[in-house]
């Protein structure tokens, strides 16, 4: 038993100088392995000699005798459970801390592949701008191997232009100005191509405050941005044409109301659009007397989806009090799918020719 107690004196030192090192899996090892050998050897050990020490007593000894030892016994099985109790206490918290750290390994894992697997770019920099971690989808969008990336910095791929965007916010963010910010730049692909990137940014620090890096979500707007500009592109047709329209233009929805009206209606009327979208009844008081019933009779036709293509002539008074000819012309309209839009209507001045 002594010989064995000795020999788990060393382990026992090797298992306190790794844990001070901080090495506690290691020490975990040892402990559940080699060290809880030694243990469950020591403490069979004890219990046998404990078990003759009883035998030879009983035999030999006289009662005084008999006291003393089991003095001597209990004190030495109190000083035995004692170690045995020290040493299954450091097995115990070795094992435990080797067991929260293999959690903190996994749940690290976790995070890494949920990175690695999202939809979006994601990448890690350092406060100088290295790339530290980039994902796949990150990769995709800027044309790089992520060995390529790590090697580089967030600049070299920024287009030449955009060079200066951001850069203000990112020194905010490390003064202490916030902690995340969004904003747009422009990347140059490895195969050249220039994408509009969307940029969500925020610095982790330590427990210190000391800068550690900049987490940032990166998504590909380029798309985005192209439907963007046709979309602009196509209202400033819309509104060339509309707004500069010699006739008077305009479109009734299905329950009368105005949609749309060109602002050539003022030359001909001399009211401005907004009269005729705030009482769209203005339509027929500008009619001539002589004309209203007709005028008032087609305007009631307009709430059947099924009029066909309509012409008129007819004559109104302007805000001045003249009178006008207009020859007017309209036609039901319809979406793609078949629902009825209303009237589109195109009022001309024709009183020279009358």
């Amino acid at each position: 038993a002594r010989a064995l107690f000795q020999a788990w004196q060393p382990i026992r030192e090797e298992v306190i100088t790794l844990v001070r090192n901080h090495q506690r899996q290691a020490a975990a090892n040892i402990t559940v392995g080699m060290g809880a050998d030694h243990v469950a050897a020591l403490e069979a050990k004890m219990m046998g000699l404990t078990r003759y020490a009883r035998s030879k007593a009983s035999q030999f000894m006289t009662e005084a005798d008999k006291r003393r030892s089991r003095t001597s016994v209990t004190t030495f099985l109190f000083l035995l459970a004692s170690v045995l109790a020290a040493a299954l206490t450091i097995a115990f918290t070795l094992k435990r801390t080797a067991s929260a750290e293999t959690a903190l390994r996994e749940s690290q894992q976790l995070l890494t592949n949920a990175i690695d697997k999202a939809p979006i770019g994601m990448v890690m920099v350092d406060p100088g701008g290295s790339f530290l971690q980039v994902n796949h989808a990150f990769c995709d969008m800027t044309g790089y191997a992520e060995n390529e990336l790590r090697e580089m910095k967030f600049q070299e791929i920024t287009h030449p232009e955009d060079k200066e965007i951001g850069g203000d916010i990112v020194q905010k963010l490390l003064h202490g100005g916030g902690s995340r910010a969004t904003f747009e730049k422009r990347y140059i692909r490895r195969d050249g191509c220039t994408i509009h990137v969307l940029l969500t940014t925020s610095l982790l620090k330590d427990k210190d405050g000391k800068p550690l890096f900049f987490f940032t979500q990166a998504q590909d707007i380029t798309e985005r941005r192209l439907a963007k500009r046709k979309l602009q592109e196509s209202l400033e047709r819309y509104r060339i044409v509309s707004e500069f329209t010699h006739d008077w233009e305009y479109w009734l929805g299905p329950d009368g109301g105005v949609i749309f009206i060109s602002p050539s209606c003022e030359r001909l009327t001399g009211y401005p659009p907004q009269a005729f979208i705030e009482d769209p009844s203005l339509f027929e008081a500008i009619a001539h007397e002589a004309d209203l019933e007709k005028v008032s009779a087609h305007s009631l036709s307009h709430q059947l989806e099924n009029s066909l293509e309509q012409q008129l002539d007819f004559r109104i008074v302007d805000r001045e009090g003249q009178v006008r000819w207009i020859n007017h012309f309209c036609l039901p309209v319809f979406a793609d799918d078949g629902t009825y839009l209303g009237r589109r209507a195109s009022n001309r001045d024709i009183t020279e020719r009358k």
